[in-house]
């Protein structure tokens, strides 16, 4: 069984995600051209990542706002793990 877990993204998270990103462009579209982003809300502690035994396998960066990019890894999809990191934002920002 897959041991899951919703917590704040470290640094070493982010190689694991660049690269499923990278293989995850279609037509020069895609996440990766957001990385700038995504590694800014990493570094200030503001990127969630839904965690299984194979590692991050999505995220949510700055929580819910018009800032935030959602994303789960293709072959990840459909499972509840975006459903879980936004649950997991509404319950931060229900507790500030």
């Amino acid at each position: 069984m897959k041991r899951k877990s919703v917590r704040t993204a470290i640094p070493a998270d982010l190689p694991y995600i660049q690269e499923w990103l990278k293989h995850e462009v279609s037509h020069g579209f895609g996440f990766i051209n957001n990385w700038g982003m995504i590694e800014e809300a990493c570094a200030q502690k503001l990127m969630t990542v839904f965690m299984d035994s194979e590692g991050a396998v999505g995220f949510l960066t700055r929580g819910i706002s018009l800032d935030t990019i959602l994303q789960t890894k293709s072959d990840c999809q459909r499972r509840g793990i975006g459903r879980a990191l936004v649950e997991h934002a509404i319950s931060l920002e229900e507790a500030n």
